[in-house]
Parts: structure tokens; C-alpha cells; sequence
């Protein structure tokens, strides 16, 4: 009897194991194969896609500066792009790249005098986007003047000014600086003297690579044991998520406005290389509303101090529509780019060239009269 008793246990253990490891491996498929055709996620409930994105962006997208072949280690700047031809691919795009020498997505002619400079980070660098259809080459179409486009992913302000000492500047009319509400942190610790260290940039190289490499049982790890973490909780429940939306969206108000501030101390640091008679336009991406309106916008213009650049500086607000960004990826599409150059076409013509040069040689005049 009690060999019968263990026959059965083995029976059912075996059996119960066979069982789970089906439901894991079909767990799994469904998983991987939702992953792969984000399209049909685009009118799932916002609750389950955001299991979804939130693997994608954490646990899969491959990040384009943390891809030796894509980028490489720079002291001034922290890494640049890598000359010449590459693709970079995800989920959802796969684009060509075309670096001139000094690391920027665009060619060799623009880095000769150009009269518009971008400065940005991915979102200017056009990622997700072919090299056309990046904002800055569909502007340069539109307005036929001679655009440089310098913007690489994740560099914030400081870096972007960086850039922009470096670069031909002798024949610039117009700068686009492309601000996102996240380069606060970085703006705060590199106008405190933090640099890159090379060891850092081989260490997240190697990260990378595990970080987006597949394992059996990776989706049940990162986005199905989550989930019922969350229904266990009742997190899913509508007054805690919309608690949870609340607060977060406070939280985001609270860094807009310590983004405001940052921004504007550093552009002062940077007050030489502003100089008039230079346009500059500030392209705001905005991801959200907060609870006081649109974020940023009101926020730069009242921080003590914008008043030195009122009459310099024009503000772009942009917030994407349905069908501008990717369903997994926070960026955005070819439609998106083209409305931005649009609009600062628009702008431009609204500030012409020669209205610049004429107040160029009146600031000329200025300085070369006598005391």
C-alpha cells in the first residue's frame, strides 16, 4: 500500500509540474507574442497595456548611447554617437543612422556654418524616426536654411551647451533647444562638475546587454507576478489608481517647477554664448497635464528671472496627439516630427533672417560707439 501511495504522489507531482510548467511556457507565448505585435495592444484596457509598457521600457528596449557599436565614450561629453552608418532597432522601428565626424545625426555640409542649431536629446535625435523625418530635417526642407542638427539621447541642457560651444556658430540666426522634464537631474549635477567616468559607460554597455537579453521565465518574473501582485493588493481598483495618478502628477508639478528653475540658471551660466542678436526657441515636450495647466509653460515664465530672456527666448509648447507616439515606446512617430517643424517653420517666418542681421549691426553699432 504504501509503495501504491508513493506511485501516485510521484503520479501527481509529475503530472501537477507537467501542468505548471504548460501554464508558464503558454503564460510566456501569450506574453511574447502580445510583446511582439503591439498593435494589438492599442485598444487593450490602459491598466493591462502598462504591465506591457513598463517591461518593455525596463526590461527590454535597447538604449542607443549604452550600445558600444552605436556610441562611444567621450571626457567632455559623457559618450557621442559613432561616425558613419548603423541601425537602430526596437520593437516598434528599426531606423538608419548617418553620423558626421562629430557625432551628431546629421551630415558632413550642416557642420559648416549653419544659421539653425537643435540642440535636444532622443527626442530631437529623432528616435524611433528615419534620418528624413527627423524635425530638423524636415525644417531645413521646409524653410531651405541650413539646419545642424546636434541633438543625441539623454543629454540635457548643460551637455546640449557643450555642444554648442564646440560647433561653427558664425553664421547662427536660430537655436532650438529641445527641453524635456527630465533633464533636471542631470542639468543639477553637471553644472555641479560632474563628468562621465569611462568605467561607468563599459559598465552600462554591459548592463545593457543583460539587462534586454531573454530567459525563460523573464515575462512571468517582470510583468505577470507584478500584475497579481497588484490584483492581491487591489491596486488595480479605480479610487487607488486614481489616488495613485494624483499624487504622481504632484510630484511631476513639483519637479516641473524645480525644472523651471534649473533650466533658467542655466542658460544665465551660459549668458555669453546667448548673446543677441540670436533667436532662441524652447521646444517644451510635455508629457502630461498637472493640476495647474499645462506644465513648464506658465511655470518658466513666472520663475524669478525669466525676465532677462522674455524678449529673446520664444517658448514651444508640444504636446503629442492620439497617433503620435509609439504604443510601447515613449517616442515619437514620423507625424509628431512633421507638426514640430511646421510650427517652428511657422515661427521662423515670423522672425526672419533679416530682421536678425539688422539687429545684429545695430548691436554692432552699439558696441563700436564711443564712451
Amino acid at each position: 500500500m504504501r509503495v501504491e501511495s508513493m506511485k501516485k504522489a510521484s503520479f501527481y507531482f509529475v503530472l501537477s509540474s507537467l501542468l505548471l510548467g504548460s501554464l508558464l511556457l503558454l503564460l510566456e507565448g501569450t506574453c511574447h507574442l502580445l510583446l511582439t505585435h503591439p498593435q494589438w495592444l492599442r485598444h487593450s484596457p490602459s491598466n493591462f497595456r502598462s504591465h506591457f509598457v513598463d517591461y518593455y521600457l525596463n526590461h527590454h528596449r535597447g538604449i542607443i548611447q549604452n550600445q558600444g557599436d552605436h556610441a562611444s565614450w567621450d571626457l567632455f561629453l559623457g559618450y557621442r554617437l559613432r561616425p558613419g552608418l548603423f541601425t537602430f532597432s526596437n520593437l516598434e522601428f528599426s531606423n538608419r543612422f548617418k553620423v558626421n565626424s562629430q557625432g551628431f545625426r546629421d551630415d558632413e555640409d550642416s557642420l559648416v556654418a549653419p544659421e539653425i542649431i537643435v540642440l535636444g536629446d532622443s527626442y530631437a535625435m529623432g528616435w524611433g524616426v528615419e534620418q528624413n523625418q527627423v524635425f530638423a530635417d524636415v525644417l531645413e526642407a521646409q524653410t531651405q536654411i541650413k539646419v545642424l542638427n546636434t541633438a543625441v539621447s539623454s543629454y540635457s541642457t548643460v551637455r546640449q551647451l557643450r555642444v554648442l560651444e564646440e560647433v561653427d556658430r558664425s553664421g547662427l540666426r536660430y537655436l532650438i533647444i529641445s527641453y524635456c522634464n527630465n533633464d533636471d537631474f542631470e542639468n543639477a549635477n553637471f553644472r555641479r562638475g560632474s563628468r562621465i567616468r569611462e568605467s561607468w559607460f563599459v559598465e552600462q554597455v554591459e548592463t545593457e546587454k543583460r539587462r534586454t537579453s531573454y530567459f525563460l521565465g523573464k515575462y512571468f518574473q517582470y510583468m505577470i507576478k507584478p500584475a497579481m501582485g497588484r490584483l492581491v493588493r487591489g491596486s488595480w481598483s479605480s479610487s487607488v489608481l486614481e489616488d495613485q495618478r494624483l499624487a504622481e502628477t504632484k510630484e511631476r508639478e513639483r519637479l516641473y517647477q524645480e525644472g523651471a528653475k534649473s533650466f533658467l540658471k542655466v542658460l544665465d551660466d551660459h549668458r555669453d554664448l546667448l548673446e543677441k542678436p540670436l533667436k532662441i526657441f524652447v521646444l517644451n515636450f510635455q508629457w502630461e497635464q498637472s493640476p495647474s495647466g499645462l506644465p513648464f509653460d506658465g511655470q518658466l515664465f513666472d520663475t524669478p528671472g525669466w525676465e532677462r530672456w522674455k524678449d529673446q527666448v520664444v517658448q514651444v509648447p508640444f504636446r503629442w496627439r492620439a497617433g503620435e507616439t509609439y504604443i510601447l515606446d515613449s517616442h515619437l512617430n514620423h507625424k509628431a516630427h512633421h507638426r514640430i517643424a511646421m510650427k517652428l517653420a511657422e515661427l521662423i517666418g515670423e522672425h526672419p533672417p533679416s530682421e536678425l542681421r539688422v539687429a545684429a549691426k545695430s548691436e554692432a553699432h552699439k558696441f563700436k560707439e564711443p564712451r
